[in-house]
C-alpha cells in the first residue's frame, strides 16, 4: 500500500511539474496522466475492495481454525470414569464403543454401557453410540438411552459392497424407514421425545463400568 501510494503521488507530481514548466511535450504529459489514472484506480481497488476481501478471508479462516481446534471427539469409551476424564480433558464428543469386540471379545455391548455414561457426562459432551446398529429400531433404542447420534458401522459397508453408492443410499433409506416405523409404533412424533421409559429394559441389562459404586463380581462359591 505504501509503495503504491508513493508511486501515485510521484506520477501526479511529475505530471504537474511537467505541465507547469512546459518542459515536456504534450504526448509525454498525456502518458504520465494516463499512468497516474491507472495507478490511482489500482490504489482505489486495493484500498476499498482487495484489502477488505483479504481481511474478511483471514478472519473467516481464523474462526474456522478455532472451531476445528475446539472440536475433539474421543473414540472407544465404555467406562464411566474414562468418560469423565475425557470430558475434563475438554473433548466435545465421545463415542461409546468396544471397537466391535476386536480388542477384547468379552466386553459388554456398547448399548449396555450407554445409559450410565449418558447419565454421567451427557450434559457436558455429545454422546455417540458406535456398534450394534443394524436397523432403524436400534437407532431409536440408542437415542432413547441417551445417545445424541449413532454410527451405523458395518451396515453401510454391506450396501457399498453390494451396489456401490446406490447400495449405501439404500441402506440409509432402510434405516430411516425403520426409525419412522419405530417412532410411529411408540406414538412419538420426533426423536426428541424419546425417553428410557419407551423401552422395556431387562433387569441387569445396563453395565455401569468404572463407577465408584460398582463392584467386581464375586467368584462363585464351590458346591
Amino acid at each position: 500500500m505504501g509503495v503504491l501510494t508513493g508511486l501515485l503521488y510521484a506520477c501526479l507530481g511529475v505530471f504537474a511539474a511537467g505541465w507547469y514548466f512546459n518542459k515536456w511535450s504534450g504526448n509525454f504529459s498525456l502518458l504520465l496522466f494516463v499512468l497516474s489514472l491507472v495507478t490511482f484506480g489500482y490504489w482505489l481497488a486495493e484500498r476499498f475492495y482487495f484489502a477488505p476481501q483479504r481481511r474478511r478471508a483471514v478472519v473467516a479462516f481464523e474462526a474456522q481454525d478455532a472451531a476445528r481446534r475446539e472440536q475433539l471427539a474421543r473414540q472407544g469409551i465404555t467406562r464411566v470414569d474414562d468418560a469423565k476424564r475425557a470430558a475434563e480433558a475438554g473433548v466435545t464428543a465421545i463415542s461409546v464403543s468396544n471397537h466391535g469386540g476386536n480388542n477384547l471379545d468379552g466386553t459388554p455391548a456398547p448399548i449396555r454401557a450407554l445409559p450410565a455414561i449418558a447419565d454421567a457426562v451427557g450434559d457436558h459432551v455429545e454422546i455417540l453410540l458406535d456398534g450394534g446398529i443394524r436397523r432403524g429400531s436400534d437407532v431409536v433404542k440408542a437415542l432413547a438411552l441417551g445417545a445424541r447420534a449413532v454410527m451405523i458401522g458395518r451396515a453401510y459397508l454391506w450396501g457399498l459392497a453390494a451396489n456401490g453408492q446406490a447400495g449405501v443410499e439404500n441402506v440409509l433409506d432402510i434405516v430411516r424407514g425403520g426409525i419412522d416405523s419405530a417412532l410411529l409404533a411408540l406414538g412419538r412424533s420426533s426423536i426428541d421425545e424419546l425417553t428410557p421409559e419407551d423401552l422395556l429394559i431387562p433387569d441387569g441389562f445396563s453395565r455401569a463400568l468404572g463407577c465408584e459404586t460398582s463392584k467386581r463380581a464375586e467368584p462363585a462359591s464351590p458346591t
